[in-house]
């Protein structure tokens, strides 16, 4: 299996991982003839999928969190959602059921490398990305030792994080350009509008709904929308800040392409020790393939290839399928262990 642009689809391939939209199967895992529906899918939203052929046909891009786990967690949090927005009251042991789903997934799994990114169209963007924040914050809670009632407070604010942008409008969600400063001004107003809601409709904890007022908050004072610095800032809303900010530049939108995990990692680091936090980045990039199984990759020997395997504790040093296709007549295909061969490395 793995990971290709639309405009890069062959005859040969198959859909290796089936896609849906609002809980609804749209095109099935095994599908062939597939360029057939690369202009449906654009239109959607998507700009890659997963393809099994004969070069991938033995790497698998294993998710943290079964497929109908998460589709289980779009609808409850859908519909949790819609009813938020219309000044309802989330029944009690919804939210509850949804948590205990993700957790029921996560928990055992102590050495989880994550290389699955979820296909989801525009639509189901923010569901999904909630979804993906709950599952890195988790992974990264469990690092970090936290008891189980702040996992299940954790994941609980990381699903709601962004409930505050129900309320703002698609035109500036979806934008694809950069917002003016009232439009950032207006997008600025979701955490604590976000805290409201949750603390009017739902009976989450204090600690969860803390989650969705402080998610943008920086140790170094320069967040939103309290300006506070350091440990004002809560642990839990610290995991969060970085498994949000992680998921929104890998995930791909309606507007653009999916930043590299490599890039997304660079952006982090850049601002660890100033605005996020080193002990805590560090435990959640435990849990995080630099190079995903299933990404096309470029190496330095001017050869490139498919990511199989991860190595435990040396991500930048994966087990890479290589393609050498440099001489024109013909195309050998072998599995490159990048901890065995340190003359060669990962390029982009």
């Amino acid at each position: 299996m793995r990971r290709i642009p639309l405009e890069d689809l062959t005859c040969s391939m198959k859909l290796a991982k089936s896609i849906y939209h609002n809980g609804n199967l749209i095109l099935a895992e095994g599908t062939d003839n597939l360029q057939e529906y690369s202009e449906g899918l654009f239109s959607y939203g998507i700009f890659s999928i997963y393809v099994e052929d004969e070069v991938s046909e033995d790497i698998e891009v294993l998710d943290v969190v079964h497929q109908e786990t998460r589709c289980k967690c779009k609808n409850i949090l859908s519909e949790c959602f819609k009813v938020i927005k219309n000044q309802g009251n989330v029944e009690d042991g919804i939210i509850d059921d949804m948590v205990k789903s993700i957790l029921e997934d996560l928990f055992g799994r102590e050495d989880v490398i994550i290389s699955m990114s979820d296909i989801g169209v525009k639509d189901d963007a923010t569901l999904i990305h909630s979804i993906n924040t709950a599952v890195f914050s988790v992974l990264a809670g469990k690092r970090l030792n936290l008891q189980e009632e702040e996992l299940r407070d954790l994941a609980e604010g990381a699903l709601f994080h962004d409930l505050g942008k129900v309320l703002i409008s698609s035109n500036i969600l979806l934008k694809n350009d950069k917002l003016t400063s009232d439009e950032f001004n207006e997008m600025k107003k979701h955490p604590l509008v976000g805290y409201e809601m949750l603390t009017k409709h739902t009976t989450i904890s204090e600690n969860a709904r803390l989650i969705a007022l402080q998610h943008h908050e920086r140790l170094d004072g320069t967040g939103y929308p309290g300006g506070l610095r350091e440990k004002e800032i809560g642990e839990l809303p610290r995991i969060v800040a970085i498994a949000d900010v992680y998921d929104a530049l890998t995930a791909e939108r309606c507007y653009r392409k999916s930043m590299s995990n490599f890039k997304a990692y660079s952006i982090l680091k850049q601002d660890v020790g100033t605005k996020y936090d080193p002990i805590i980045f560090k435990r959640f990039m435990e849990n995080v393939a630099i190079y995903p199984n299933g990404i096309v990759v470029n190496l330095s020997d001017g050869t490139h290839g498919i990511v199989k395997e991860q190595n435990k504790d040396m991500p930048f040093r994966p087990i890479v399928r290589v393609i050498d296709d440099r001489n024109k007549t013909s195309i050998k295909l072998y599995d490159l262990n990048l901890m065995e061969n340190f003359g060669t490395d990962i390029i982009d």
